[in-house]
């Protein structure tokens, strides 16, 4: 066993982590390459004889230990049994433990952790007491990144009566709490009060996960409890319970209820993404704690599923029309956002934009056609490789300026997408069109070739605010037409149709073209910016 590099160098491993030893430290100890480190622990070599005792002690081990015995694991275990016998046997052995692996910072923390326990209880309290913050300050200097014994130490200094002592010790150890306790007085009172509050905001979660009636109760009972004058402190916490109450009044038949829930939600989160400044709030139980907002909490109730249910069109609407969602152009910089914004957004889990496929060739379009009409609707089963090249393509596009447009997004988030740019520049232009003088002479024409609405926010308004801002955009910028182009074929249905030519209709297009054929219906709309 003596002569097996594998377990030397399991030994070796074991103890450089238990030291808190990168490779590199131990082999700057010990004058030899990192490479010699890793050979040794992966058994692929074994340590020059003349190394053996400065690597045991640098490992704080016997050189038995070293090469197979297991005197630091009796020992280990000694300890573990002397636990059940009492601190004064626990102390006896970790002398013994000391005696034969000095400074080893386990039995040395050990010890001192013992020492400082015996002093709290035993008539010797100051002897105990000092060998203990002796033992602290040693494990200090010889491992400066101990992070435990710092606090430990900053304990036996509170303990003897030192306070500024373990303010200082506890600050260099960064422990909150402890400053607090030391400090005392009000500072303590409010390091208490933030614990209660910790744990009180931890229940009501587990509470709400738990998701019964009763649960949500107490819950809200808690809330009621916890905050009296201001809720945006926790407006996450009050708003999963809103949207948990919602969803039970949805099971239990409630719409107006369902409604109202998730109204209030909304509300919250929106008064909360608005609150820019420190929120506080005073109630039984704290004395006014303050807190900046840590998230954006409207952006994460803009995502919540439960938005998708049909009773809650009118407040999509009402989220829509109060102005949340801005339109921008899209950024050269954003093909990652826009594929996000198409994987997560528009249920195709690899979706293949035949209006980005600008520089396919006809072969490769064709070969997409084919694919994905296999699939009745959504087409999410094309072959890996047309994904990668519409991928491909789309960061060619977007990023080289080529694939303009804007979206309407919420602060990061893209909830949809107008694909558009000038007419006679626009790469992907279907041959009909591109040959359709529909324009007069000297006119700069807009071609919206795709509108892409969150799922989650059709029939809301959405589609309809970006397009007004894109022809309001786009008049800015010099253009004096505009051309949107519908369409019936397997991906929109009858309805859809209809439903975005009438809000066409709606927005000032006129019919100047059908180009309906034996496959589907289409039309070339225009309208004067």
């Amino acid at each position: 066993m003596a002569n097996n590099p594998n377990n030397i160098g399991e030994t070796i491993r074991a103890n450089r982590v238990r030291l808190g030893y990168t490779q590199e430290a131990l082999a700057n100890e010990l004058h030899v390459s990192s490479q010699a480190i890793s050979k040794w622990e992966k058994g692929l070599n074994m340590p020059d004889i003349n190394l053996l005792i400065p690597l045991s002690k640098a490992l704080n081990i016997g050189v038995d230990q070293l090469l197979g015995g297991d005197r630091y694991g009796e020992l280990n275990e000694a300890f573990q049994k002397s636990l059940k016998l009492g601190d004064k046997i626990t102390l006896i052995v970790c002398e013994d433990a000391l005696a034969e692996f000095p400074d080893d910072r386990t039995f040395l923390y050990r010890r001192a952790c013992t020492l400082l326990f015996l002093a709290k209880k035993e008539n010797g309290r100051k002897l105990y007491l000092n060998r203990a913050i002796a033992d602290f300050e040693r494990l200090c200097a010889l491992y400066p990144d101990f992070k435990e014994a710092k606090e430990m130490l900053a304990e036996a200094y509170f303990e003897s009566g030192d306070r500024e002592l373990a303010i200082q010790t506890a600050m260099n150890s960064k422990n909150r709490s402890q400053i607090a306790r030391y400090i005392g007085g009000e500072e303590e009172i409010r390091f208490k009060q933030n614990n209660i509050q910790q744990k009180a905001f931890g229940l009501c979660f587990s509470l709400i996960e738990y998701n019964t009636k009763e649960a949500l109760e107490v819950a809200g009972t808690i809330i009621d409890k916890m905050m009296q004058e201001d809720r945006l402190l926790n407006a996450n916490l009050i708003c999963s319970l809103y949207i948990s109450e919602a969803k039970m009044c949805l099971q239990n038949g409630d719409t107006d209820g369902f409604t109202e829930k998730l109204t209030r939600a909304y509300e919250l989160a929106l008064e909360a993404s608005k609150s820019n400044e420190k929120s506080s709030y005073t109630s039984p139980l704290f004395d006014r704690i303050y807190a900046d907002p840590s998230f954006d909490q409207l952006g994460l109730f803009l995502s919540e599923d439960v938005l998708k249910n049909p009773l809650a069109l009118p407040l999509k609407r009402r989220i829509v029309a109060e102005g949340v969602f801005n339109c921008r152009v899209l950024f050269h910089a954003e093909w990652r956002e826009f594929f996000t914004f198409c994987e997560k957004h528009i249920n195709y889990g690899n979706y293949f934009n035949f209006g980005t496929g600008w520089d396919l060739t006809e072969e490769q379009v064709d070969e997409a056609y084919n694919t994905l009409a296999k699939e009745p609707k959504y087409p999410n089963n094309a072959s890996a490789e047309l994904w990668d090249i519409n991928r491909k393509q789309v960061e060619h596009l977007i990023s080289n300026r080529i694939m303009t447009g804007y979206v309407a997004h919420y602060n990061s988030e893209i909830y949809a997408y107008c694909n558009c740019g000038n007419k006679n520049k626009y790469a992907g232009l279907p041959p009909e069109l591109r040959e359709l003088k529909t324009e007069p002479d000297g006119a700069k024409v807009l071609s919206i070739m795709e509108i892409m609405v969150s799922n989650t926010y059709k029939n809301c308004g959405l589609e309809e605010l970006l397009i007004t801002e894109t022809l309001k955009k786009s008049k800015m910028a010099g253009y004096t037409h505009a051309e949107i182009y519908p369409f019936d074929n397997r991906l929109v249905t009858k309805e859809e149709f209809e439903a975005e030519t009438k809000l066409y209709k709606k927005l000032g297009f006129e019919i100047i073209e059908d180009l309906t054929n034996e496959y589907f219906r289409w039309y070339c709309m225009q309208k004067k910016l």
